[in-house]
């Protein structure tokens, strides 16, 4: 730019006028090298010179003005791809915490599944069986029948109402609750007890008689 402004001052027809202005010295946004006074011969003498010098200067200050712009087309590229660039990293922790996300869920599907397929225990397994020990067994099963809940069935019986009583609605809910859970019991102590020593068992119509 510096030869650019250099080159149109000397071709300047107000040279002779910035000179006397400026008392002999040249503007301060000329180079150094232009204080030398350009010698007279030097400087275009025609109207064609005077032409052919601003075609140059033109072409000059067209390839600046290019290089100029391809700086500012990069700049933009640079500015471009920082902006891709942080956008695809948004994509790929996005990405991340929904595969993460993903993960967790199969590994509760691969527990469930491997519990819903691990054998499970027989609830009639977990009934004492009756080996002929009867005070082992006795205390297994009161065991057994109080966790169940049932034990009171089985020391107290079914309080039948005296004949002709009249019952209330809760009464009558108590009741039937009652026979539910004698009902329950004997068919624990059914499953406890051999065929061969249940028919030896002369009343067998409520858990506290068995």
């Amino acid at each position: 730019m510096a030869s650019l402004a250099t080159r149109l001052f000397e071709v300047s027809p107000h040279r002779s006028l910035w000179l006397a202005s400026f008392r002999g010295s040249l503007p301060n946004f000329l180079p150094s090298q232009t204080l030398t006074p350009t010698p007279l011969e030097s400087s275009p003498s025609s109207t064609k010179e005077i032409l052919s010098l601003f075609t140059s200067l033109q072409t000059q200050l067209f390839e600046a003005v290019a290089e100029l712009q391809e700086i500012l087309d990069l700049q933009d590229a640079k500015q471009k791809i920082t902006r891709e660039i942080r956008s695809k990293d948004s994509s790929i922790l996005a990405f991340a915490n929904k595969l993460k996300e993903a993960e967790r869920v199969l590994d509760l599907l691969v527990d469930d599944y491997s519990d819903y397929h691990r054998p499970k225990r027989s609830k009639y397994e977990a009934i004492p069986r009756f080996d002929g020990h009867y005070d082992h067994w006795s205390m297994l099963m009161e065991n057994f029948l109080r966790s169940k809940e049932y034990w009171t069935v089985v020391v107290s019986g079914v309080a039948e109402p005296a004949e002709g009583a009249v019952q209330t609605d809760a009464q009558k809910t108590e009741l039937e609750g009652m026979k539910l859970k004698d009902l329950k019991a004997k068919n624990y102590l059914f499953q406890a007890i051999d065929r061969s020593i249940l028919e030896t068992i002369l009343c067998k119509d409520t858990a506290k008689h068995i």
